[in-house]
């Protein structure tokens, strides 16, 4: 199943959440309930005295249980990030596998509670909460985090929060925007500044600017490297270099993130009939870039002429012709104005799921005609 595939399913669930339990139908069935599967993030269950109720699978996420009782229940991998156990008592209690990650256990008290494989490595205030006669064995109440990991942490509490929200609304859009946030903060904090250091005492952005000069008129290369008090050999060899940082397998985040960087250099270098439109895109890119994509003012053609281009690459991939030739000769557009031209699209299906749907409706019927005998850009098509 894919991203946006999930997305759906869970914004469907989220839309008939008409069944959710309340705090009233939970507190009626305190005694021996069966809470096992259900959702029950954010409800305030704060006080409420539970008797031998079983919460396996649930989601507590986010929920307020200060000051409630827990006797005898059955906790198993309940989902209790984030959750308020402030003041709480569990007696007798089953964490197997249960989740605590963010969760506020200041005052709480456990006894006679098993936590195998429960993890609590990143709960708040557990050195103020009393276990007493708990199975604590596999389960990582142990060292606190250091100041980067608990950023980590908090960072990742704002995206789930976020995604939550979005997910409450239904607003899948939104959903998106979060995870690029999200994806984004992961590369700057995978990011080491030697990673972006000079080779050769070329920068990065010397190397993506000369390259994207380069690109768009390959005569003047030698007049473009004395331009930047480079020859081939300096060059070439920072050419290598960056490559090999952009490829690092042992570290794709950072990986990605210097080539997102590369990508950001690249188009402020504005080379190309659209090089406006990748001059108004690279704001967007990166890691430091801006969530979503640039407006409509720096549309370099129509969503229907970017799917007839791609679909027209794809079948022609497919039957062993040139692209850039065909690129050329059927569109008038180089190798560079198509990667400008791409950027800006991508960066604004990035945050809209409507839009990359309708890409993909449109390619295919593009790619299909292209595949056909004799279809060009003149021939009919109807949607």
């Amino acid at each position: 199943m894919g991203f946006l595939d999930k997305l759906f399913g869970g914004n469907k669930s989220n839309k008939s959440n008409k069944s959710k339990p309340t705090r009233e139908s939970v507190a009626a069935a305190a005694e021996g309930g069966s809470f096992s599967k259900q959702d029950l993030g954010g409800l305030d269950l704060s006080g409420i005295e539970f008797l031998q109720a079983t919460f396996n699978e649930a989601t507590l996420f986010g929920s307020n249980l200060s000051g409630a009782t827990f006797t005898q229940c059955e906790l198993k991998k309940a989902n209790m990030r984030n959750a308020t156990l402030a003041g709480a008592r569990f007696a007798q209690c089953e964490f197997k596998g249960a989740i605590f990650d963010g969760a506020n256990v200041v005052g709480a008290t456990f006894e006679q509670c098993e936590f195998p494989s429960a993890k609590l490595d990143s709960v708040q205030g557990a050195e103020q909460a009393t276990f007493s006669q708990c199975a604590l064995a596999g389960t990582a109440l142990a060292a606190p985090k250091s100041p980067e990991e608990q950023l980590s942490d908090q960072r990742a509490r704002q995206y789930d929060q976020a995604v939550q929200a979005a997910a409450e609304n239904g607003d899948v859009n939104a959903m998106l925007a979060a995870a690029q946030a999200q994806t984004k903060q992961i590369m700057q904090d995978a990011i080491k500044p030697e990673q972006l250091e000079p080779i050769g005492g070329v920068s990065l952005e010397v190397y993506a600017t000369v390259s994207a000069r380069v690109a768009a008129d390959p005569s003047a290369r030698p007049a473009i490297l004395a331009e930047y008090g480079l020859d081939e050999a300096r060059f070439n060899a920072a050419d290598q270099g960056w490559q090999a940082r952009m490829r690092q397998a042992e570290d794709p985040m950072a990986a990605a993130a210097i080539a997102g960087e590369y990508g950001k250099y690249f188009a402020a270098a504005g080379q190309g009939q659209y090089g406006a439109t990748a001059q108004a895109s690279a704001g967007h890119i990166g890691m430091h870039g801006q969530v979503g994509g640039p407006g409509a003012a720096a549309e370099p053609c129509t969503l229907e002429r970017y799917a007839e281009i791609m679909g027209a690459q794809a079948a022609w991939s497919d039957q062993g012709r040139d692209v850039n030739a065909m690129l050329q000769s059927q569109f008038g557009m180089t190798a560079l104005d198509w990667s400008n031209m791409s950027t800006y699209w991508s960066m604004k299906m990035a945050t809209d799921y409507q839009l990359a749907q309708r890409l993909t409706d449109l390619q295919a019927q593009y790619e299909q005609r292209y595949r056909g005998a004799g279809g060009g850009p003149d021939d009919d098509l109807s949607f």
